[in-house]
């Protein structure tokens, strides 16, 4: 059932902090048997777009990753392995966050990690591509190329399951 704003709320921008306060101040008291206002279109829609946000950080984290896994591995004898060492670390780190991996909560939403599995070989061609352009304007260090696996060398298990060090070596 959705409620019309009250006049209040009119002029309030959807998903601003003030209105999500509102929201949720209204939601309460309609659970409390309040016949409260409101508006579940913008609820509906606000939530809709926090899961998509979610999904699209936890892509972004996944192609960083994948990425970086690749540079070590195509050019291991670069100079910048130690850097990308430590952005696969942050982005696994971040990766982790985007899933709600948590103490309490240590398998994260399944709902984004199937999702992911879906996309997952969508999401390794993409940074296949980001490897093979940046390889193409490397002139110091060589990058090669054959060493990229045609499939995924991970899942993501992988990325939730396995440190650093394991998900390097999972490319050889």
């Amino acid at each position: 059932m959705s409620y019309i704003l009250s006049e209040d709320w009119h002029g309030m921008e959807r998903t601003s902090p003030e209105w999500c306060q509102k929201q949720a101040e209204a939601i309460r008291k309609y659970i409390d048997g309040d016949n409260e206002y409101i508006d579940v279109d913008g609820v509906v829609m606000l939530f809709t777009e926090m899961a998509e946000l979610r999904y699209s950080t936890a892509e972004s984290m996944a192609l960083r990753l994948m990425e970086h896994l690749l540079y070590v591995a195509v050019s291991p004898d670069n100079d910048a392995v130690r850097h990308w060492l430590r952005e696969v670390n942050n982005f696994r780190h971040c990766f982790l966050n985007s899933l709600g991996v948590t103490t309490m909560r240590p398998k994260g939403n399944t709902n984004i990690k199937n999702q992911l599995a879906d996309n997952w070989q969508k999401i390794y061609a993409k940074a296949v591509n980001e490897v093979k352009e940046k390889a193409q304007g490397a002139f110091v260090f060589g990058f090669d190329l054959d060493k990229i696996p045609a499939a995924p060398p991970w899942c993501v298990e992988d990325f939730l399951n396995k440190g650093d060090e394991k998900l390097v070596s999972m490319i050889d």
